[in-house]
């Protein structure tokens, strides 16, 4: 099974407690975001500085909020 986004993060921060000491949340909040398998949007850019994670990734559903990076063509 494939991992989501935020199981990614809470591996990469060292667990949920660290992932919630890290972004400034309690151990609850970090738990609510890998049951319903996505970031608190007032979150997602701490979590991505923190776990390199790009924003678009832990928020998909938000792309007004967290657009997808376009690459420049090199021509």
């Amino acid at each position: 099974m494939t991992k989501t986004a935020v199981e990614k993060a809470i591996d990469i921060a060292g667990g949920v407690h660290a992932l919630a000491r890290a972004v400034g949340v309690k151990q609850p909040s970090v738990s609510y975001w890998k049951k319903v398998g996505r970031v608190g949007t007032d979150y997602v850019l701490d979590v991505a500085d923190v776990t390199g994670i790009p924003a678009h990734e832990l928020r998909p559903d938000k792309p007004r909020l967290f657009p997808v990076p376009h690459i420049k063509d090199s021509k």
